[in-house]
């Protein structure tokens, strides 16, 4: 028998931290789902203008950067791997961090308002060792799904006969989507996968399996479907994100910039950045104390 879990908990606040230079932020934890969010761990929701987060490391998980289509600014990615991109209006970059690396993202011009998710995906226990790499995908290499009173944007995965060209760690739907009233979203929710929703203006209503939710604007849900692949649908009018992966079901400690398996393993990830072994980067702009 096909059923779908959810848990819907109330979204935080999106305030501004104190001062004028400061960015809005809006966070949700793999603590606030029951779960049902894994593999994510965590999602930014962010408005940001000036330098926020000087270099700092990360490891166990990938760290992904998208900037919404109306941001006014791009993002400058520098990481200790030598990289140096440029994360423009509607494009994305990924960090797998595998073992560890160090980075940096900061507003290209001050004062520019840079609009986006700051995603993170937890890797799967073989991978948290793996070299560090990143991915990058311009806003035009971007393929968008369009229906009457529909566009979703594919960042990740596919939908309606299209792909993304990014290749993942592992499999990832990963959609951007505009709709208008009348013209629903259909989705496949895939058992053992996690699949996250969060409406960015305006509520919307889910449903699949006999399980409808209306979920308020700025509010996010997380499902999880057993049995058979379960239709699914969003209506409605107005953006959100979907999310879905397969869950991993392994231990995780998430603290900070780590996601480990253990205390011992995340105690270990500590050493290595205080080595060195995470590689160096120094700031490239002036960071508020």
């Amino acid at each position: 028998m096909a059923e779908v879990t959810f848990s819907a908990p109330k979204a935080p606040d999106m305030p501004a931290t104190p001062g004028e230079r400061a960015p809005r932020i809006r966070r949700f934890s793999d603590r606030m789902f029951d779960g049902l969010a894994d593999p994510i761990l965590m999602v930014d929701h962010f408005e940001m203008r000036y330098p926020t987060f000087p270099p700092h490391p990360h490891a166990g998980f990938s760290a992904v950067t998208y900037l919404f289509e109306d941001s006014e600014g791009s993002f400058q990615n520098r990481d200790s791997l030598g990289g140096k991109q440029i994360i423009g209006p509607g494009a994305l970059h990924w960090t797998m961090a595998g073992k560890g690396v160090m980075h940096e993202e900061v507003p290209v011009i001050d004062g520019q308002r840079c609009h986006g998710l700051q995603i993170f995906i937890n890797l799967a226990l073989a991978m948290k060792s793996a070299l560090p790499h990143a991915m990058h995908l311009r806003a035009d290499r971007i393929p968008a799904y369009r229906s009457t009173g529909l566009r979703a944007r594919i960042v990740c995965g596919s939908y309606g006969g299209l792909r993304s060209p990014l290749a993942p760690p592992a499999p990832l739907d990963f959609f951007d989507v505009a709709l208008n009233e009348g013209s629903p979203f259909l989705y496949m929710l895939q058992p053992g996968w996690g699949t996250w929703i969060y409406t960015m203006d305006s509520a919307l209503a889910l449903d699949g399996a006999g399980s409808a939710v209306l979920l308020p604007a700025g509010q996010a849900i997380a499902l999880s479907a057993t049995g058979d692949a379960i239709p699914f649908s969003v209506q409605g009018e107005g953006q959100f994100v979907l999310l879905s992966s397969p869950a991993l079901h392994e231990p995780v400690v998430f603290k900070g910039p780590f996601a480990m398996e253990s205390n011992p393993a995340l105690a270990r990830a500590f050493i290595a950045f205080q080595n060195g072994e995470m590689g160096r980067l120094l700031p490239s702009r002036e960071f508020p104390r």
